[in-house]
């Protein structure tokens, strides 16, 4: 059984403006394999500050927050791979922070059974695409054109009838006052359209990790 995918906006996403005129992205999701725990994490975490898992400021610096521990499994590479894929910026510009141990904010944090890419696939895919799809959608009210003719490529947003080009960063000011879409509804790439996910990445710790710097517990 899945965890459901259809709950209110509010609880959802948040959108808020950071220093410096950037765009930070909000989400509580409820993970976990089992709807009955779900609904009782839901209604548990309502009253918390929603975790952020994307962070663009104006200089167009892009950071995505991995929610579960690394224990060396890597999954501090697989999660932020999937928001960054949906998301359409390249994986070379993406800083990636580990999450400090909070359910309240993140849900369920745990490693161990094999579960964090089939439980986290959707939820992190949707967060992607939101951020993509804000993005499109300050784009489309900076040039007052229609989304549908916009599109987007390595984090800028094109319009290809009339050659503009915008970075994420230069849109982010703009993104972090809109109200943020459906996640539910939000289109999700097709598998043949990924860039990272699938493809060889190097593990984001793995230099730290063979000269004994992480402190694993």
């Amino acid at each position: 059984m899945t965890a459901p995918t259809s709950f209110d906006r509010r609880n959802f996403l948040k959108v808020s403006a950071i220093a410096g005129g950037g765009l930070l992205l909000s989400a509580w999701l409820p993970f976990g394999d089992d709807k009955e725990v779900a609904i009782k994490e839901r209604a548990l975490f309502n009253d918390f500050t929603p975790n952020a898992y994307i962070r663009i400021t104006a200089d167009g610096k892009i950071t995505i927050i991995a929610k579960n521990p690394e224990c060396g499994q890597g999954i501090k590479t697989m999660l932020p791979m999937i928001i960054a894929d949906e998301l359409d910026v390249p994986w070379s510009m993406i800083t990636i922070e580990q999450a400090m141990a909070d359910q309240a904010k993140y849900g369920g944090q745990f490693a161990g059974g094999s579960t964090a890419t089939p439980t986290n696939w959707d939820p992190m895919r949707r967060v992607g695409a939101v951020g993509r799809q804000m993005m499109l959608a300050a784009a489309a009210q900076t040039w007052s054109l229609p989304v549908e003719q916009l599109t987007t490529d390595a984090g800028f947003v094109l319009h290809a009838a009339s050659n503009k080009k915008a970075s994420y960063g230069s849109l982010a000011a703009v993104a972090a006052t809109l109200t943020p879409p459906d996640a539910a509804k939000v289109p999700l790439k097709d598998p043949k359209d990924y860039k990272i996910i699938g493809k060889p990445q190097t593990g984001i710790d793995n230099k730290a990790i063979v000269t004994g710097k992480p402190l694993f517990g």
